[in-house]
């Protein structure tokens, strides 16, 4: 769903049960219910005291980072109408919970907060705007015990709509992840940008085809569950990519370390040169 009001939407979205699963390394088992007399379902959990304070601890400091980054607070109802959220997943259901109105109307609990936002952009007169919303989601995860992970947990979006000059939005949900992390003083860090127009720049860059864009994007994402060179059998022997292209693109995936050793100097100037061609001829046709 798009509104012609909103030319530009980003987020941060920071899972707080996420991060305080792996603070506890909670175990697949760990979100079994215990033995009661009492019905319980599965990889949910009741909220302890000592746990609660965790909890408004870091929303509290991610709400207060919004706010000073002039941030307004927005809601919306937990159920949506499931037309709208199949906008964004598809005919996919293993994700949704569905639920039904007392006029047989199909509806479903929400799966994230970027649907909520996006419906009422569609249908109010914003034009700019600096919004965060805190809440909870639900995912019906067949794989939610098996990943230990909670079916109820929080998202914090923080999005910047309209128009606005070319990449300081962006900068700036980078400068919020970055206080609020630091604040929470959680250690070493690492933030993973992911941006659409950089990953096409990208593969533009290493030979790819347009037409192809998706075939390697549904490879790459794979990664956070299996090795490169998986991935890399799957773009040549599946995909039918150019070996050549495919060592460009890992490549790219194996750079690490600070900006500046990162591209080489062989590669610096074309890598800037095809992203700045990249980036002009998208703007001049969105």
């Amino acid at each position: 769903m798009t509104s012609p009001h909103c030319e530009k939407g980003l987020h941060i979205r920071c899972d707080v049960f996420e991060e305080m699963k792996e603070a506890e390394r909670i175990s697949p088992e760990s979100l079994s219910p215990p033995s009661s007399p009492f019905p319980f379902t599965t990889a949910v959990r009741d909220s302890s005291p000592e746990l609660m304070a965790i909890r408004e601890m870091v929303l509290n400091a991610t709400i207060d980072c919004f706010k000073r980054h002039g941030a307004k607070a927005m809601d919306a109802p937990v159920f949506a109408l499931k037309e709208v959220v199949r906008c964004v997943h598809g005919d996919d259901n293993q994700l949704i919970y569905d639920l039904e109105d007392e006029c047989g109307k199909i509806l479903c609990l929400r799966t994230d907060l970027t649907v909520p936002y996006a419906r009422c952009l569609a249908t109010s007169n914003i034009n700019n705007m600096k919004r965060y919303h805190v809440a909870k989601v639900y995912r019906r995860e067949a794989s939610a015990m098996i990943r230990g992970r909670y079916r109820e947990f929080y998202q914090c979006d923080f999005d910047i709509t309209g128009s606005s000059d070319p990449m300081i939005p962006d900068v700036e949900c980078i400068q919020v992840l970055v206080e609020i992390l630091d604040r929470l003083s959680i250690g070493q860090y690492v933030i993973r940008v992911n941006h659409r127009k950089l990953t096409d720049g990208i593969l533009t860059l290493c030979g790819v085809k347009r037409e192809q864009f998706e075939h390697v994007y549904d490879c790459i994402d794979k990664l956070n569950q299996t090795f490169w060179e998986d991935v890399r059998s799957q773009l040549i022997d599946r995909k039918g990519l150019d070996p050549t292209v495919v060592a460009r693109i890992g490549s790219f995936i194996h750079l690490k370390g600070k900006l500046k050793r990162a591209p080489t100097a062989e590669t610096d100037g074309r890598f800037v040169q095809a992203m700045l061609t990249y980036w002009r001829n998208s703007r001049s046709t969105s």
